[in-house]
């Protein structure tokens, strides 16, 4: 099967027992219809190297699906796992152009990629958002919300300073690259 980068995202974070009937059904189970699911295996030993890409319909149920399933239980994984997604193409959308990003701080812990992103969705130019996590996957209460056109994330910080979102007011500002 050929997997097409814009229709597939990358899964870390996979236990040797996961295999690729494990991670469709996972998918399913979160009301998603993958394709396939190709798991990348160590090349000396032949065993799964930790990660795996799954082909879906198209590129907007890639969005979602790192949006919505990001830091969620895996169905069925034992010890629990959390869904470690990401865009199949190295980490970066499919678009390509200037990015301009908001720092979100003082986020409540429950506050998911899905959630963070609703808030900042009426943008036009919203390419996503990000809560940033810890190796275990809870959040470390910050995070970032990226955006096409630099208009739209100055407007963006002015309207929705103090927003509340999980009974927190959201803390924003422009997000500086490290250097």
């Amino acid at each position: 099967m050929m997997f097409n980068r814009q229709t597939s995202l990358w899964m870390g974070d996979l236990d040797p027992y996961m295999d690729e009937n494990f991670i469709k059904q996972a998918f399913s189970a979160m009301g998603e219809s993958p394709f396939g699911v190709k798991i990348i295996t160590h090349r000396i030993t032949g065993g799964s190297a930790g990660y795996c890409f799954v082909e879906l319909a198209d590129e907007a149920s890639v969005e979602r699906c790192v949006q919505r399933l990001n830091g969620k239980l895996v169905p069925g994984s034992n010890p629990p796992r959390k869904f470690k997604l990401n865009y199949a193409t190295y980490g970066k959308r499919p678009e390509a152009g200037p990015e301009f990003s908001v720092f979100v701080g003082d986020l409540a812990s429950e506050i998911d990629d899905f959630q963070l992103h609703q808030v900042f969705k009426k943008y036009p130019s919203c390419k996503g958002a990000k809560v940033v996590t810890d190796q275990y996957g809870y959040s470390r209460g910050y995070g970032f919300v990226k955006f096409g056109e630099e208009s739209e994330q100055k407007k963006a910080i002015e309207e929705c300073q103090g927003t509340m979102l999980g009974g927190k007011p959201l803390r924003l500002s422009i997000a500086v690259a490290k250097r």
